[in-house]
C-alpha cells in the first residue's frame, strides 16, 4: 500500500492496519471479519473507527435474531485475537511488558487525543487547519470525484432508497471513508491520510467512470 502523497513510500504501521481493514471488509464470515479488524487494531488503534461500519455492512442484511448471532461471533472473534495477543506478550516478555502494552494500546488514548501542542481539533487548531488545507489540496484529484460519485448516487436513487439498494457497497465505502477520516481530527499529519485514501480512491474511480460515461453520452 504505497501512497507517496501520504508518505507511503516508507514502511508505515498504518499501512498494515489498512490492509487488515480491507481484508476484514472482504471477509463475510463474522469470525474472519472480526479477527481481521482486530489485527488491524493491534497495528493501529485508529482501526476501531472502522468497526461500526464493518459490522453494519453485513448486519443490515439480516433479521434481528441472525443479526445478534452475527454480532456475537464478530465481537468474540475480535476480543479473542486481542486477548491471545496480550497473553502472548505476558507469557514471553513478562508482566511489565504486558502492562506497558495495555497502557500504550488503550491507556494513552486520552492523553494522545487531547495533546495541546499537536495539529488537532483540540490541540493547535490553527496549525491543524493549515495542515488539513495543505494536504487536502494535494488529494483533490481523489476528493472531488469521490464527492461527485456520492452526489450522483444520491441524485439517482434518493437517500431513502440508497441504503438498502444494490448500491450498498457504495454506502459502505462512503461510511468507511468518513469514519477513517476521524483520525485527521486527532492528528492532521501527512501519514494520517493513509486511513481514508483507499476508500476515497474507490469512490473516485466510480466518480471518474460516471463522468467519462456522461461525457461520451
Amino acid at each position: 500500500m504505497s501512497v507517496p502523497a501520504a508518505g507511503g513510500t516508507v514502511v508505515n504501521v498504518r499501512s498494515f492496519a489498512m490492509a487488515g481493514i480491507l481484508l476484514s471488509w472482504y471477509a463475510r464470515n463474522p469470525t474472519s471479519r472480526g479477527g481481521a479488524v482486530a489485527v488491524a487494531g493491534l497495528f493501529s488503534q485508529h482501526a476501531v473507527f472502522a468497526i461500526p461500519v464493518l459490522a453494519y455492512d453485513l448486519v443490515r442484511e439480516l433479521d434481528r435474531r441472525s443479526g445478534v448471532r452475527w454480532m456475537t461471533a464478530f465481537a468474540l472473534a475480535g476480543l479473542s485475537v486481542a486477548a491471545v495477543t496480550f497473553a502472548f506478550v505476558y507469557a514471553v516478555w513478562g508482566s511489565q511488558s504486558f502492562y506497558g502494552a495495555i497502557y500504550w494500546t488503550f491507556g494513552v488514548a486520552g492523553k494522545y487525543a487531547t495533546n495541546p501542542v499537536v495539529p488537532s481539533l483540540i490541540g493547535d487548531t490553527d496549525k491543524w487547519m493549515r495542515s488539513l488545507y495543505r494536504e487536502g489540496t494535494k488529494h483533490l484529484i481523489l476528493i472531488v470525484p469521490a464527492a461527485i460519485a456520492i452526489q450522483l448516487a444520491l441524485t439517482d436513487r434518493g437517500l431513502k432508497r440508497l441504503v438498502p439498494s444494490s448500491n450498498a457497497p457504495l454506502v459502505t465505502t462512503t461510511l468507511l471513508a468518513l469514519s477513517m477520516t476521524i483520525p485527521l481530527f486527532v492528528r492532521a499529519y501527512r501519514a494520517y491520510w493513509l486511513y481514508p485514501l483507499p476508500f476515497l480512491a474507490l469512490l473516485a474511480s466510480i466518480g471518474y467512470r460516471r463522468l467519462f460515461t456522461i461525457s461520451e453520452q
